[in-house]
């Protein structure tokens, strides 16, 4: 394909044509403003379909996250309750009344109200991993 261009122009060139040599230029310099454009079109398309694909892994990646710390939190709260449950069967057999409990189950109430901790601690690897890397902006939907 050079080798058919290269004798075209040669062939205008040594047959004084400036005219047509001019424009074979011309078109010369289109067709490759055309290619360095389809060029570039085709990069984009590849870079938005790369964005698209790092958004949908950054999207599952926050939707398990969440759906832990979901789990997470209802067994803490459900920890909470039966430590509020203990801790109340606790005061009712306290106090100035006779004691209606043996110190072994008494015991028990107690370790289990205090025992366990119920704290809750989220995970937010990938939420921290998006913020700090400035990644925010790849997502396309502000839902």
């Amino acid at each position: 394909m050079l080798r058919y261009f290269r004798t075209i122009r040669q062939k205008f060139l040594s047959e004084n044509k400036f005219s047509k040599y001019t424009i074979y230029a011309v078109g010369e310099i289109i067709l490759v403003v055309i290619g360095i454009l389809i060029a570039l079109q085709i990069n984009n398309w590849n870079e938005n379909r790369k964005k698209r694909n790092n958004e949908q892994q950054y999207l599952l990646a926050l939707k398990e996250e969440f759906s832990f710390n979901r789990d997470e939190l209802k067994r803490v709260i459900t920890q909470n309750y039966l430590n509020y449950d203990n801790s109340k069967k606790i005061l009712r057999n306290t106090g100035f009344e006779t004691y209606k409990i043996t110190e072994e189950a008494f015991g028990k109430l107690l370790t289990g109200s205090l025992s366990t901790e119920t704290r809750f601690d989220p995970n937010q690897g990938v939420i921290s991993e998006i913020i700090n890397s400035g990644k925010l902006t790849i997502f396309s939907s502000e839902k």
